[in-house]
């Protein structure tokens, strides 16, 4: 598929270049780690001359960069978007909590109604909700 600011991208299917070939190329580009001219001869049933051919003339190696390239950046992408949902979540599950605690918080606050002096519950302490107890 072209693109609509930049023109048509490597991959695609270049002027000169017979279906046949650009099938090939297609096989040649997909088979990824495993990419040789031998494994994309044996998968399109040509002879691995014909396909050297081909991807020297339709320059296979550079189009093929090129995809490898566009694939990478697309990853990354997918990556990072996924970084950033995470992110999202972890800080709306921090501000839930502070929204927990704060609620918590002013459950065991009082106030003097007479002095305004403020004062926690007696059985607040630090130990007692951490889960630990005074006594051994």
């Amino acid at each position: 598929m072209a693109t609509q600011e930049r023109g048509p991208v490597p991959w695609e299917r270049a002027r000169d270049e017979s279906a046949p070939a650009h099938e090939a190329f297609l096989c040649y580009r997909d088979l990824g780690p495993r990419r040789t001219f031998r494994v994309a001869a044996a998968e399109v049933g040509k002879h691995e001359s014909l396909i050297r051919r081909w991807a020297k003339r339709h320059r296979w190696r550079d189009r093929v960069w090129a995809w490898d390239l566009h694939q990478a950046r697309q990853d990354e992408k997918v990556v990072r978007q996924h970084r950033e949902a995470r992110l999202r979540e972890r800080l709306e599950d921090l501000d839930r909590m502070g929204q927990a605690c704060l609620y918590f918080f002013r459950k065991l606050m009082r106030r003097d109604p007479e002095t305004g002096e403020v004062s926690f519950d007696p059985r607040f302490t630090p130990r007692s909700r951490c889960g630990f107890s005074s006594s051994p």
